[in-house]
């Protein structure tokens, strides 16, 4: 009885619940067609039918249960053993609820006729995994009821729909990167949309400490700051999908972490990568990964060279020295030069700071041969790159050979000639230079005679008869002398005398273009001058010689003297000639009378105040005494004689002549004056020292002159009718001229009519 009255509740929550959730019917080839109903049958055959009708929907939640249950009525009119069974497709599971055995096992029930049963099972709906099953899309299951009467099969379809599932999922994995000081990196980070449904995602960064929390005072951002540190998110459109419609279930998307470190050699930091689902913001994902600063110091050492050449002693050679930071950081670096004893070295930089990547080049590093260095001697220099911790680099090596200097000296040279007329020159020459060298020697005389070589110890020469005249000395050490002899013998038997000329070639093996000559020449007398051969000289023959000596040695200067007193002389013929001619040309010439200057007469002044030998500075001289009497009696002898005098003009007429001339004089200045003007008014070039100054501002005004005046002669000539008179006075003008002809007045004369022109 308790058994039927639950299965009685169990049937109207069913069906109740049924009848609450909406059954939307869809065509299609997911959802089966609702299955027909069978006719009734009153005879032998099934007849069962389901209660509802096929297209039901449920919305069931990912990862849960449940239990659904459906009637059937067996139509028919005998029993019937009914084989129930439940098929899906896709990762899901359902049992019986009865027996707990998989639905896809038969449950048989045995239903008597208009028997009602309820097959009970359980369905056990999937997680979401990877984005499946996927929201949105109907599941299709067919419960279906064989009869064991005819085998005839009925079912009833319907669907589950699940509910929509987010969440994301970071498929990269911890990382430890390395940067370089002040560089950047860009680190990928990949995540997944795990949901099973189309969404967008979201990821931010935030700073971790070592143990992977979040720093505090941080929240995850697109972007922070920290110890120097920038951390970034970009390319986060890529997690918004194609057309920004989001990410499909599955779908996985990528952006890039940008980490930029500080400008320092050491330093890390740790970051965190959160994600999350646009329909899940709580539900996050997380990724970290650490950068560390990395300091690469490295360096590259480059040399050229043109040390190919032998370098001789005291002399250089250069290399070109280029260095290259191939470091991750600015760093300093020391070159350091290795090299033999006698080898110097000089280096124009020897510490050099570089930035990342930064070139540095013409570092000239000279070499140079110190000393006397012994001929082809093989140096190296060798030029290391260090850091200035001491740590090598690398290293570059300049290899040079010394070369042959050759030089020689001649240290002496001794001439001698015996008795026996034997000129005999020897040399001594001394290896200057730094290598062992030889010599080749070689003579010639060019007279007719006897002469060879006489050569040092271990000389090698031609012929073993004779003297030889050509002899070479090998192997000669630096510094080390030897000495040979050259010698001829004068010829006596030639028939006049001449000189003798021994020329020695000293030649160097090595350089040949080093050659010593010395010529010797050595005078000798022909045959019949020879002592032997020669009579006693007798007191004529020694007086000749001696005029003759005394000829050839001053013959010269005596020429020169009697050049010179034949020249002097004819020079002063010629003197005395040109004179005379010149006396000549001047008597024939005109007598010309000098005017007396004012010089002349007052140059007699000087003279008779010097002839009286009294001419003495700041003196008083005496004119001579005469009586006055016979100086009355000179002084009339010699002057003119006084005429009548004239009678003196009346005070009436000096009065009117006094008028006359101070109107004349007064109208004389005025036309000066007029003069003056006109020049002031004159508009030439300014003065030099007025050109500075501002222009004067001029105004337009008017100048009344006054009529020129007419001089008195003029004026007496145009009046007519006017009776004048002739008066003579008895002043006389001297005739000088006045030391202002302007001021001046004009000299009284008398004109044609006896009238006195008073005109100034």
């Amino acid at each position: 009885m308790l058994e039927r009255c639950c299965g009685l509740v169990t049937l109207l929550l069913v069906s109740l619940m049924l009848s609450a959730i909406p059954v939307v019917q869809e065509s299609g080839p997911d959802l089966p067609a609702a299955p027909e109903m069978m006719p009734s049958s009153h005879g032998g055959g099934s007849n069962l039918s389901w209660g509802p009708s096929s297209g039901l929907n449920v919305f069931v939640e990912p990862g849960r249960m449940i239990s659904l249950q459906f009637n059937i009525t067996n139509n028919a009119n005998i029993s019937d053993d009914v084989s129930f069974m439940l098929t899906w497709t896709g990762a899901w599971n359902a049992l019986w609820n009865t027996s707990q055995l998989p639905c896809t096992t038969p449950l048989t029930v045995t239903m008597s006729p208009g028997a009602l049963e309820w097959p009970h099972f359980d369905i056990h709906v999937p997680m979401v995994v990877n984005g499946s099953p996927l929201a949105g899309v109907r599941h299709a299951f067919t419960l279906s009821a064989t009869s064991s009467i005819d085998g005839v099969s009925v079912n009833y379809s319907f669907t589950l729909e699940l509910d929509a599932v987010h969440g994301v999922a970071i498929d990269s994995e911890y990382a430890r990167l390395n940067v370089d000081p002040g560089e950047k990196l860009r680190h990928p980070v990949t995540m997944r949309n795990i949901g099973n449904a189309r969404v967008g995602l979201a990821a931010r960064v935030v700073p971790l400490d070592a143990e992977g929390e979040v720093l505090l005072g941080f929240s995850p951002e697109l972007s922070f700051q920290h110890d120097g540190w920038m951390v970034g998110v970009f390319e986060v459109y890529h997690l918004s999908g194609v057309g920004a419609n989001g990410l499909q279930p599955n779908e996985s998307a990528t952006v890039q972490i940008e980490v930029q470190a500080p400008a320092q050699t050491s330093g890390g930091i740790h970051i965190g990568v959160i994600g999350w689902s646009g329909g899940a913001y709580l539900d996050t994902e997380m990724v970290d990964f650490n950068v560390d600063i990395e300091l690469r110091r490295g360096g590259l050492l480059e040399m050229e060279t043109n040390c190919g050449d032998d370098v001789l002693p005291n002399r250089t050679c250069n290399a070109e020295i280029s260095v290259t930071n191939t470091g991750n950081f600015a760093d300093s670096f020391e070159l350091v030069v290795e090299s033999n004893p006698w080898l110097r070295t000089y280096l124009s930089r020897s510490v050099l700071v570089l930035q990342e990547g930064e070139r540095q080049e013409s570092i000239i590093l000279t070499l140079q041969v110190d000393g006397m260095v012994a001929a082809f001697s093989h140096g190296t220099a060798t030029v290391t790159l260090r850091l200035q911790d001491g740590a090598e680099l690398g290293s570059q090596q300049v290899e040079m050979r010394v070369g042959a200097y050759v030089d020689w000296d001649l240290k002496a040279v001794e001439a001698s000639t015996d008795s026996r007329d034997n000129v005999s020159v020897a040399f001594t020459l001394r290896n200057l230079g730094n290598g062992d060298d030889g010599l080749q020697v070689s003579m010639h005389v060019d007279v007719n005679s006897v002469y060879g070589l006489i050569p040092p110890p271990g000389a090698t020469y031609g012929s073993s008869e004779g003297a030889p005249r050509y002899f070479e000395v090998q192997n000669v050490p630096p510094g080390v002398n030897f000495t040979f002899r050259a010698w001829m013998l004068l010829p006596t038997d030639m028939e006049a005398n001449g000189t003798a000329n021994m020329r020695v070639e000293m030649q160097s093996v090595l350089a040949p273009e080093i050659v010593f000559i010395n010529e010797t020449n050595t005078e000798f007398l022909a045959e019949q001058y020879r002592p032997e051969n020669v009579d006693e000289e007798s007191g004529w023959q020694r007086l000749e010689i001696v005029a003759s000596i005394i000829w050839n040695t001053f013959s010269g200067l005596a020429i020169i003297v009697i050049v010179c007193l034949v020249g002097a002389l004819g020079l002063h013929r010629a003197l005395i000639y040109r004179k005379q001619k010149d006396e000549e040309w001047l008597a024939k010439q005109p007598k010309v009378e000098e005017s007396e200057k004012p010089e002349d007469w007052l140059g007699k002044f000087a003279k008779g105040a010097s002839d009286t030998g009294q001419a003495v500075v700041g003196a008083v001289v005496e004119a001579p005494k005469v009586a006055a009497r016979v100086f009355t009696d000179l002084f009339t002898s010699k002057s003119k004689k006084r005429g009548e005098e004239r009678e003196r003009p009346s005070e009436d007429l000096l009065d009117a002549a006094n008028v006359v001339l101070e109107h004349h004089e007064g109208e004389r200045e005025l036309e000066r004056l007029d003069d003056i003007a006109g020049g002031l008014l004159d508009r030439g070039d300014p003065h030099p020292a007025n050109i500075a100054l501002p222009p004067s501002e001029q105004v337009a005004g008017r100048t009344v002159r006054k009529p020129k005046r007419v001089p008195a002669a003029k004026r007496k000539s145009a009046a007519k009718g006017k009776a004048t008179t002739a008066v003579a006075v008895g002043i006389e003008t001297p005739d000088l001229e006045p030391e202002d002809s302007q001021a001046a007045s004009t000299p009284v004369r008398k004109d044609e009519d006896d009238e006195l022109d008073l005109d100034l």
